[in-house]
């Protein structure tokens, strides 16, 4: 039992399933959100829409990432963040 749980454990590491984690928004007045995320390799991100519209580029190699997005005050939308080969969708709230 114990080396299964070793490599359950060991497994989202190495895939990189959790490559882009600790992601947090806040709202900082309606329409304006601070979103921030952290990655395990050091590198450079890019934001974008769900249709594919370009957002946001971090071109610095770090592992921690913020921005601020503005939108309309009351909407939602899809933000897709892109680190290496890896992304993750973030729902959020304007």
């Amino acid at each position: 039992m114990t080396a299964l749980l070793e490599s359950l454990t060991w497994w989202p590491w190495h895939t990189g399933a959790k490559n882009i984690h600790s992601v947090r928004h806040t709202l900082d007045a309606p329409g304006l959100i601070t979103l921030q995320w952290a990655t395990l390799e050091e590198g450079p991100t890019t934001l974008l829409r769900a249709d594919g519209a370009h957002l946001f580029q971090d071109p610095t190699r770090r592992t921690e990432h913020q921005v601020t997005l503005t939108g309309t005050a009351g909407t939602r939308e899809s933000i897709v963040i892109h680190a290496g080969d890896h992304e993750r969708v973030v729902e959020l709230g304007f």
